[in-house]
């Protein structure tokens, strides 16, 4: 044998090896999808030596996991739920079908209470209060070591008071309403505090743990609306408790108020109550059939007098027994401080007509509580993100303006400027909707208001009230990075104007979570700040991080990848690398799974990325069809893990789509205002040739996804280039002029949407830049075959959107087909409806990129 003869048998041979080893894997199926899971609902102990999560089970009872950190000590609790462990951290609790069970954390025992729901601490875990789901209304009180059960009967309500070692208990009797209180000791103590032959309702413990609050039932008005008295009992000497009602301080009904049973708070120092008033409607409004719009009103459509009920919050002071009002009609949103002497109050409707100011401008003041002062803070201020703030501790309110953040001092009753003498900007900078620029974050607080951290493009700065102490915390400029306070509870929609007025304080001394992303890869970390300390660097990975808990010196924290089924990490503050405890999806290993890579681009100047996902079992010889998923920007979804699955609400999952032997791209968008639908068109073409470049794309089967403005997009795009074989948009905007005109979900003009939001139009909608951007308009240029689907209920974008397009389309005899579901929202809710969209979208790409067979329903 010649040795090119043996080197083509070695070349054989190898060849067959590596195909050998590459068949060991396979290919995931549909029916495969069931097998994959998820962790959820992760619980740390204070200690840090134990945790808790749960395994989702596609297809059965969801498994609860107890597990130590430091060893491979390991328990499961098929169909366990509601985890907790106990305040000295000796127990483990938690609920299933049959009732209660808690595990001793030492010995190992574990001991079950049947029948038993939802269940409390006391202070130090001695009690247990608990519900039984067999005996309704009736509380039990179990002494945890003594196994001694307390029964209280006939329970309508019962709250635990804010130091734990108190149960207030609301009972019904067949004569009278009954409330007392038990002491939560070694013994239990009774005490009676109120008997009524009226309905009592909603018992509010005041912060000192002396006093409770609650609502009694009076007659129905002439309106026949349900009115109560506030009522509030101080028993800091049992047995003279001071008894306070509403009526005797003063008629409410005299200023033409009710007390719904509504919300009851104290302030911090317990001097005030907070409770709801309202009034109730007349006969005038009740008799209105005809709503009227004008010309000249400032808002279009009205809203229905009929319908609003102008509820208003209500300061008790309760030491001089005076009323206040917080909110009024003038100022209808009102932010009492935690420590009630004083409100921030807000118009939303300063500034109108609606369509010139758009309702995003406010003016802000602060209301004394006990004067019913008011004081102008600032004037025209934005309005549209979370950054208008009353402290935690209610001793200041920050704002942002002119691209600086702005303070008022209750105290000394003025206003600083805290970031104007700091040169970096605490703007938003991928910003790019029409109007002012957001601030990248809200502001948060440290305990007692006494720093407050601001958030930069980069970097975090810690500054003090008065602005004389500024110390920028990180050095995310230098590194390119973004860093950002790990607020994972926090979430605000632009959309819905969502706007939260208060925060929480975080614990400089236990520490401070700090997320970082670099801008240049989008690699992850995490850092720890503590007081007077060196920023702490914990973690920094390729993988996405998230659900982040940290307690003591151990950190608990879940990797991921788009190829990396997510593993839950515990890691000790000494250690450099944490060790994986639990890892989900282990059978993943045997299927063919894709891969994620970076792509970036420039587009008019702007620097951009896309994520390109790649086929499973991919092989650079061979060329794969692509789709591309459109809105807004989508690159930071590169690390993202998505299970395989049939009920994702929008019908797309990219991660299906690679198994499917597709590529999958998610791009950056940048956008021109006034020209939305061509910015848009021009940022997915150069991505798209950018990929093209990167992988082997089948440049020839390329298709477009789009739900909600990403559907705006696809349909925009479709009419201006022939370049993708087919495309699908999902509850989309089509007809930009009756969007326009028309009425969003809050029932107002939708024309926000246009003038300070995502469809970025502030040209008038009679004018050449409204044509252009409009699909509707360009219909008869569309030759891609298109997917529309909405459901009837959609309260976000009217269904008739889309039918509008499929109208357009049918009567231009292009190749198009509506999906209508009916009652099912904008992100489809019902799992029959979701599998059905999900198997459509695989079946309408493969019939149209892949040449499979064409399925019967596109016709």
């Amino acid at each position: 044998m010649d040795n090119l003869s043996k080197l083509l048998l070695l070349i054989l041979l190898f060849s067959n090896l590596e195909n050998g080893f590459t068949q060991t894997k396979k290919h995931l199926d549909v029916d495969d999808y069931e097998s994959w899971y998820h962790f959820y609902d992760y619980h740390l102990s204070t200690s840090g030596e134990w945790v808790s999560y749960m395994i989702q089970n596609p297809i059965g009872s969801d498994t609860l996991v107890l597990q130590k950190t430091d060893t491979d000590l390991k328990r499961t609790f098929l169909g366990g739920r509601q985890a907790r462990f106990s305040p000295l951290e000796d127990r483990f609790f938690y609920l299933d079908n049959e009732g209660l069970y808690y595990q001793d954390l030492i010995s190992g025992k574990l001991d079950f209470l049947q029948g038993l729901t939802h269940y409390k601490f006391s202070k130090d875990g001695t009690y247990l209060l608990a519900e039984n789901s067999r005996r309704e209304n009736e509380l039990q009180l179990i002494h945890l070591s003594t196994k001694e059960v307390t029964i209280v009967p006939n329970v309508l309500e019962y709250m635990l008071s804010p130091d734990g070692t108190e149960v207030a208990v609301l009972q019904k009797t067949p004569d009278m309403d009954l409330i007392t209180t038990i002491k939560l000791g070694e013994r239990l103590a009774k005490y009676e505090i109120v008997k009524s032959a009226e309905d009592l309702s909603n018992l509010t413990w005041n912060w000192n743990c002396n006093g409770l609050a609650f609502f009694e039932s009076l007659p129905k008005n002439d309106e026949d609306i349900p009115n109560f008295e506030l009522c509030y009992v101080h028993f800091q000497n049992r047995k003279k408790p001071t008894f306070l009602r509403t009526s005797k301080v003063k008629n409410l009904s005299d200023d033409g108020f009710i007390v719904p049973e509504s919300r009851l708070f104290f302030s911090q120092d317990d001097k005030q109550l907070f409770f709801d008033v309202q009034h109730p409607k007349t006969d005038n409004l009740a008799a209105k059939h005809v709503v009227v719009w004008s010309w000249a009103s400032d808002v279009l459509p009205p809203q229905n007098e009929e319908n609003l009920l102008n509820h208003y919050l209500m300061c008790w002071h309760i030491k001089t027994n005076e009323f206040m009002l917080v909110n009024d009609a003038d100022h209808p949103i009102g932010i009492p401080t935690s420590n009630g002497e004083h409100a921030l109050i807000i118009n939303p409707s300063e500034y109108l007509p609606y369509f010139e100011y758009n309702g995003i401008y406010v003016d802000l003041y602060v209301k004394n509580l006990h004067t019913g002062r008011k004081k102008l803070l600032a004037k025209k201020i934005y309005h549209q993100k979370n950054h208008i703030q009353v402290s935690p501790a209610g001793k200041y309110i920050t704002w942002y303006a002119d691209k600086n953040w702005y303070i008022y001092h209750f105290d000394q009753d003025r206003i600083n400027c805290l970031t104007c003498s700091i040169t970096t900007s605490f703007e938003e900078d991928g910003h790019d909707y029409p109007g002012e620029k957001f601030p990248v974050d809200k502001p948060y607080w440290t305990q007692g208001d006494k720093f407050v951290l601001l958030t930069d493009s980069h970097d975090i700065w810690l500054i003090s009230p008065n602005g004389k102490s500024k110390k920028k915390i990180t050095n995310g400029k230098y590194i390119k990075s973004k860093f950002s306070i790990y607020d994972e509870g926090f979430y605000s929609s632009l959309r819905d104007h969502f706007m939260e007025y208060t925060t929480s304080a975080l614990d400089p001394l236990n520490g401070i979570v700090l997320k970082e992303v670099n801008t240049e890869n989008l690699k992850e970390g995490f850092s720890l700040y503590q007081s007077n300390r060196e920023l702490k660097k914990v973690l920094f990975t390729d993988d996405k991080i998230t659900s982040i808990r940290h307690a003591g010196d151990n950190y608990m924290y879940v990797l991921s990848d788009f190829d990396k089924s997510p593993q839950l990490v515990i890691q000790k503050t000494n250690q450099e690398k944490g060790n994986v405890i639990q890892r989900s999806n282990e059978h993943q290993k045997d299927y063919y799974w894709g891969k994620s890579d970076l792509i970036s681009y420039t587009v008019d100047g702007v620097a951009l990325k896309a994520a390109l996902f790649y086929p499973a079992d991919y092989f650079p010889e061979k060329s794969y069809p692509m789709i591309v998923k459109v809105y807004q920007k989508l690159s930071s979804d590169l690390r993202n893990y998505v299970a395989p699955s049939l009920t994702n609400s929008t019908g797309f999952n990219k991660t299906n789509l690679t198994l499917n032997g597709y590529f999958v791209l998610y791009p950056d968008i940048t956008y021109t205002i006034n020209k939305t639908g061509e910015s848009a068109l021009k940022c997915v073409q150069v991505a798209v040739d950018k990929a093209i470049m990167a992988a082997s794309v089948d440049e020839d089967n390329i298709g477009l996804f789009g739900h909600s403005f990403g559907g705006f997009e696809v349909s925009y795009i479709i009419t201006q280039t022939h370049r993708f074989k087919t495309a699908i948009a999902g509850a989309g905007w089509h007809d930009l002029v009756s969007t326009f005109l028309g009425t969003d979900d809050f029932d107002i003009s939708s024309m926000w949407r246009f003038d300070t939001q995502q469809l970025r139009i502030t040209a008038p909608y009679y004018s050449d830049d409204f044509f252009n951007n409009s699909p509707i308009m360009h219909a008869k240029s569309v030759e891609t075959p298109l997917l529309l689907w909405a459901g009837t209920s959609d309260s976000r974008i009217n269904w008739e959107n889309s039918s509008k397009m499929q109208m357009a389309l049918w009567r231009l005899r292009k190749k198009s087909t509506f999906l209508v579901y009916p009652n099912e929202q904008h992100f489809m809710v019902d799992k029959k409806n979701r599998i059905d969209l999900n198997l459509k979208t695989l079946e309408w790409f493969n019939y149209y990129l892949k040449g499979a067979d064409k399925p019967n329903w596109i016709d």
